[in-house]
């Protein structure tokens, strides 16, 4: 499984252009997470423009390729930090969670 910390840069694009590339960035990221690939998808709270997203268990290469399909990937407009990990213990609190 994989944390990636999504950060877009929004000071290089401009209003307009920002709300179209974000509509087509949450239809990707809901796309994905209809296939299984990202199993929790959110905006961080406290940090404007970011968020996180925890995969399924794949290949490095295999995330690469989906996150290289996010509109801001293809122009450099967003940092992507990955760390994968392990899943050891799944709470059952984390189930009954609120989106």
């Amino acid at each position: 499984m994989f944390i990636v910390n999504v950060a877009i840069n929004t000071e290089k694009i401009a209003a307009e252009k920002l709300r179209d590339m974000l509509v087509k960035h949450q239809e990707w990221f809901l796309e994905q997470a209809e296939q299984k690939n990202f199993l929790l998808v959110g905006p961080y709270m406290d940090w404007e423009a970011a968020g996180i997203i925890i995969t399924r268990t794949m290949k490095r290469e295999e995330l690469e390729a989906i996150l290289a399909q996010d509109v801001f990937h293809a122009e450099g407009l967003a940092s992507y930090d990955v760390h994968e990990f392990k899943a050891v213990k799944i709470l059952p609190a984390i189930l009954k969670e609120q989106v």
